[in-house]
């Protein structure tokens, strides 16, 4: 089931815009995420949710969308999702970024298991999501956008070293991997 569950969590970055989700569900979410593994136990991550709509169109604004689609500069207002995570801490350190990673991805798989989806995004303006969110002391480190997807996404090996994710013609979004012969490097 696990690996059904990280197959089906593919970065979305389009949403159907009439399907919200409720703060019940988002408080599960960051339930979810406190109760991960954290280096040393500190739990150093501290969570803001947002779902009010002008809330998500502002900080929807202060995202940087998918680098390798040159020619798109992210979701219309009706593919915008239905609400936002943001993991925010106020050390900054390696061990960090691993306890963020461990929440996130256990936040994601969540939502995809009630049959939602999301993004995490490292590209955004930090000051300006601190001063929309009221923090002070506390810096964003990442986004999730969460919602119901409208687009399809699908993975693909890779063709030699090109990693690059597109979208085909008809609009499904793929993302190649690496094949398992050549990340799997030492089997002894």
């Amino acid at each position: 089931m696990i690996k059904e569950l990280v197959v089906k969590n593919r970065s979305v970055r389009r949403y159907d815009n009439s399907v919200k989700l409720d703060r019940e569900l988002l408080s599960e979410l960051v339930d979810i995420g406190r109760l991960c593994a954290s280096a040393g136990n500190l739990q150093r991550i501290r969570f803001a949710t947002v779902c009010e709509e002008e809330n998500v169109r502002a900080v929807r604004e202060l995202l940087g969308f998918a680098a390798y689609l040159k020619d798109w500069n992210g979701p219309c207002e009706s593919e915008n999702p239905a609400a936002y995570v943001v993991l925010l801490s106020e050390a900054d350190d390696a061990n960090l970024y691993v306890d963020i990673g461990i929440a996130s991805e256990a936040m994601l798989l969540f939502a995809v298991e009630r049959g939602y989806n999301g993004c995490m995004f490292r590209s955004f303006d930090k000051d300006r999501l601190s001063e929309l969110l009221g923090v002070d002391s506390l810096v964003p480190r990442l986004v999730i956008s969460l919602g119901k997807a409208s687009e399809r996404v699908e993975l693909a090996e890779t063709a030699g070293d090109d990693i690059k994710y597109y979208r085909r013609h008809d609009d499904v979004h793929v993302v190649p991997k690496r094949p398992l012969s050549e990340v799997l490097v030492i089997e002894k």
